[in-house]
């Protein structure tokens, strides 16, 4: 007579292990490295909490793939089965598949934000509520290490009620022990990704773009982005996770640079009035051959909300013109928020 594996009921919030495993019971069922509530993607969406929180989404199993040297946004979600309201936070990590069975090593090294942190909190209101972090985790994906194929993701929730056992008690020392805890333990998601080695840039450049004091919350904000003669032929893109309340999000994808200064990007995106976030500049060399003297920009300015506001602005010379495929129709003037200069090296 074949026999059931008794199962006991999680109350706390959960990572599947698959999309067909019953929800909320531990031991989990069939694999365990594919969790669906990791979701890669390679570029940032707009409200997650709203796309990956549908009954749609729910049930997708997202494509274990990211982009080798580019950036790549990673978002993850749980659901609560505490009966009310529960609060955590999540960590992910990046391990080479020769790296599983030593968690000691890879729990040192934590994806973080655009911001740089490290953790993510995860608030329910309400027992089964889906909860999805606002904003993802940043990756540039490196080859795996020697010895391995893949990279495995760990997604790691801690809460006061059920704390994390590899964040807080027993770190397993082989594969077989790993297995095990992620098989009983729904606050642990794994998934396996490989990468796509293609088309990988010369160089992706980070810049913190912080609005300054003046900004009105709901002005336009303006960013973009040109090249200098020589690299006329390559390719730049623009991208950030973390929006900070930016609708949309930041995200111009790669572009060919077709003239000297012509203006790229003309992202045009209301200002959440003080924020920062972190915009990740992308280039491909192409057909171009940049020399000590080119360079790639970045823009942003800032649009005030009346006419008599831009006048003054004018006035005291610090507004500045629009360029064209910015401006179209609307105020040809713009405030100066910063800009980053990428000089070529070699």
């Amino acid at each position: 007579m074949k026999q059931t594996l008794a199962t006991k009921a999680w109350t706390d919030f959960a990572m599947r292990p698959n999309t067909t495993s019953p929800e909320g019971q531990v031991p989990t069922t069939g694999e365990i490295v594919g969790c669906p509530d990791i979701i890669p993607q390679t570029s940032p969406v707009n409200d997650p909490q709203a796309v990956f929180s549908t009954p749609d989404s729910w049930n997708t199993t997202y494509p274990g793939q990211v982009l080798e040297g580019r950036p790549n946004y990673l978002y993850v979600r749980a659901k609560n089965f505490y009966p009310g309201q529960e609060e955590g936070t999540v960590r992910l990590y990046a391990a080479g598949s020769s790296l599983i069975q030593w968690p000691s090593i890879w729990l040192q090294n934590p994806l973080t934000l655009d911001s740089g942190s490290a953790g993510l909190t995860l608030s329910a209101q309400n027992q089964n509520d889906i909860i999805v972090g606002q904003q993802p985790f940043y990756w540039e994906a490196p080859p795996p290490p020697a010895g391995s194929d893949h990279y495995c993701l760990f997604s790691l929730v801690d809460t006061e009620n059920t704390p994390n056992p590899l964040l807080h008690s027993d770190v397993p020392s082989d594969f077989s022990t790993m297995a095990d805890l992620v098989t009983n333990s729904l606050n642990v998601g794994w998934k396996n990704v490989a990468e796509v080695a293609n088309d990988i840039p010369a160089w992706t450049k980070r810049i913190t773009l912080e609005v300054p004091a003046p900004v009105e919350q709901g002005s336009r904000l303006h960013i973009y982005c040109n090249g200098t003669r020589q690299t006329v032929g390559g390719s730049v893109a623009l991208s950030s996770g973390e929006s900070q309340g930016f609708d949309p999000v930041i995200d111009m994808p790669k572009t060919e640079i077709k003239g000297q200064y012509d203006t790229y990007g003309l992202l045009t995106t209301p200002s959440p009035g003080l924020a920062r976030t972190t915009i990740n500049v992308s280039f491909w060399k192409g057909a171009s051959n940049p020399t000590l003297q080119d360079r790639i920009s970045v823009y942003a300015g800032w649009v005030p909300p009346d006419s008599d506001a831009i006048g003054h602005l004018i006035e005291a010379g610090v507004a500045q013109r629009v360029p064209e495929e910015v401006a179209g129709d609307e105020i040809p003037w713009e405030t100066p928020v910063g800009a980053m200069h990428y000089r070529f090296t070699g």
